[in-house]
């Protein structure tokens, strides 16, 4: 029942806005649920930045709390620390042109207690994703799971869930 109460909202929405939209040739990105953030040492948010007629690229970006780190995307090892990894939704709407790219530059640091190089992110990092729309009503998901750590421990890994649609 619940996710057929989603899908006639979600149709509701989509066919609204894209009434509401239909004068102009820009692609308008709307926000369908809120952002999933299930750490509180961390805000992840996103954006989208048009690039050419039907390519775009969302721009994903976590806020860390002071004393906290976040690990890059590059696999340092199998075991801990657990690297961020984004998924994307397969869709026929949607095709991803290229690879994630961490936007801010990882530091580069030597742990003495792991006897490793890690890759992470104090503040704030940003990572982008380029994007081409197939088609120009597309609800596009993602997610992000990721590890945050500060010198006394690290917390559980867990997943953020994105939802994104455009609307020409």
């Amino acid at each position: 029942m619940r996710k057929i109460i989603f899908q006639i909202s979600l149709a509701v929405f989509l066919f609204t806005a894209f009434f509401a939209t239909a004068q102009t040739d820009s692609v308008k990105t709307y926000t369908v649920d809120k952002v999933v953030n299930c750490n509180k040492n961390v805000d992840w948010t996103y954006e989208t930045k048009k690039v050419s007629a039907d390519e775009y690229d969302i721009i994903f970006t976590a806020n860390i709390a002071k004393g906290w780190h976040l690990y890059g995307t590059k696999e340092v090892t199998d075991q801990i620390p657990v690297p961020t990894k984004f998924t994307f939704n397969k869709s026929n709407d949607v095709q991803l042109v290229g690879d994630l790219t961490e936007s801010t530059p990882a530091q580069v640091k030597y742990d003495s207690t792991s006897q490793m190089k890690l890759y992470l992110f104090e503040n704030k990092a940003t990572f982008t994703q380029r994007i081409k729309l197939l088609n120009p009503m597309t609800l596009f998901n993602a997610d992000v799971f990721f590890m945050l750590c500060n010198v006394r421990m690290c917390m559980p890994p867990c997943n953020t869930y994105f939802n994104i649609a455009f609307v020409k």
